[in-house]
């Protein structure tokens, strides 16, 4: 007689498939006033309908958007404040998050000429005007400028918070030791300190600065910062955080031909 036991199974175990480019459904609900829309490429959209594409993200849920004065040199600028005016946009309903403080200069050429609390306020005052608005929701500093103390920085976007153009302000591409800095100065002075920071945050880490005078938090290195940020309330609002597309097509790069540090650091 032969005995025989339980049949025996065998499991074949499968290494999992990581993707970067699915959705994964929750049950919690998710807001989208943390999502803020770029309008860098406002002025060469594709479809050549600025209007239409605001309208499409609006239409969606988005209420937040990324401005600068440097975009098309005001061209995004105007054509958002048209937007809002021609097509009867609720200004109450929107965030307008707009930047200054570059002057002429397009890219952030460390020798610019120097930012003054007069060139800043010109500034914000053709951004307003662009924009069809009285006031901007948030103002940020487009570069540091280390020509320039910390304490001038908070002093001249203080004076503009006084004067009403301005609800709260951030800084763009500093590093997390001038953002303290600022942070600092500005409690122990009883001043608004700023309320948010924007620098190049992607789960890729870029190799060299994405452009002149950026501030990159991308590399696990950095979340000492983000951790700083998180415990003083400060919002980190990255930009190109699909890494100029590195994120957003699948079929962009061949995994066995990235070095470690892009993914990794």
């Amino acid at each position: 007689m032969t005995k025989t036991g339980p049949p025996l199974i065998l499991t074949l175990t499968l290494p999992a498939i990581v993707t970067s480019f699915g959705v994964i459904p929750t049950e919690t609900p998710r807001s989208m006033d943390s999502l803020v829309m770029g309008t860098v490429a406002l002025p060469n959209v594709p479809s050549g309908d600025p209007f239409q594409l605001l309208t499409d993200a609006y239409d969606r849920g988005f209420r937040r958007f990324d401005l600068a004065r440097t975009y098309g040199m005001g061209k995004s600028e105007d054509i958002f404040g048209r937007w809002m005016q021609e097509c009867n946009i609720d200004r109450e309903t929107i965030g307008v998050v707009t930047k200054g403080g570059m002057g002429n200069d397009k890219y952030g050429d460390p020798n610019r000429p120097m930012c003054t609390s007069e060139s800043l306020r010109s500034e914000l005052t053709a951004s307003l005007e662009s924009l069809r608005t009285d006031y901007a929701d948030l103002y940020m500093l487009h570069r540091d400028d280390l020509r320039i103390d910390v304490r001038e920085f908070v002093d001249w976007m203080n004076d503009l918070k006084r004067d009403n153009l301005i609800n709260e302000w951030g800084v763009s591409n500093w590093s997390a030791r001038r953002v303290e800095e600022a942070y600092d100065y500005a409690l122990k002075n009883g001043l608004a300190p700023p309320t948010a920071t924007s620098p190049q945050l992607s789960l890729a880490v870029p190799l060299v600065e994405v452009w002149p005078s950026t501030e990159s938090l991308s590399c696990p290195s950095k979340d000492i910062d983000l951790d700083w940020y998180k415990e003083h309330g400060i919002e980190v609002m990255g930009w190109e955080s699909l890494a100029k597309g590195f994120m957003a097509v699948p079929t962009l790069w061949r995994s066995h031909e990235l070095p470690h540090y892009v993914m990794h650091g």
